[in-house]
């Protein structure tokens, strides 16, 4: 027997066998866009929802800086030729953009920072400026959030320009007495 196909008075389907068809794939796709809504849901919860790391441990000793040495950042700080106290110089917290007041720190100083993220895709920048607004080191460009320090081998007048999208920040600068 021949399929129903394969006629040639083949009939076009009724109306009600279209809105069958559509109704039953629009409640498919209904179906699929909602898993794929609270799928996502639970992801950006599990991952947005991040503990803040503590604040940056304590200083290691350090002090004397070679002038005759480039000025650059570094986590490391150089060889200590005493063992000087720290003191903290300046604190600017906020988000967005920032260029900071100046101030003054002896080499090797300390930029220790801490953020966390508001929104999607954030992002720190950090960038020492000497006092003619040159640039020195750039101490962090990062988008992953939490805690990092850089150190600043040139004694002199500074200010940052701090550049956020979508987190807060912390950042503190540590020089010696």
């Amino acid at each position: 027997m021949a399929d129903d196909n394969d006629r040639d008075d083949a009939r076009p389907p009724s109306i009600l066998e279209v809105e069958r068809r559509f109704h039953s794939r629009l409640v498919r796709f209904l179906f699929w866009s909602g898993a794929f809504f609270w799928l996502m849901l639970v992801y950006f919860i599990c991952n947005g929802n991040s503990t803040n790391p503590p604040d940056p441990p304590s200083l290691p000793a350090g002090s004397g800086a070679d002038a005759s040495k480039p000025s650059v950042a570094s986590t490391e700080p150089t060889p200590a030729d005493a063992n000087p106290a720290y003191r903290l110089v300046e604190t600017f917290t906020g988000s967005g953009a920032k260029t900071t007041k100046a101030f003054h720190a002896r080499a090797p100083w300390k930029i220790a920072y801490h953020w966390t993220k508001t929104d999607v895709y954030p992002t720190l920048s950090v960038t020492v400026n000497d006092a003619d607004n040159s640039m020195v080191a750039l101490a962090a460009n990062t988008d992953t959030p939490g805690a990092d320090e850089s150190w600043v081998h040139q004694s002199g007048t500074f200010h940052l320009d701090i550049m956020s999208t979508s987190a807060r920040y912390t950042v503190k600068i540590w020089a010696p007495q």
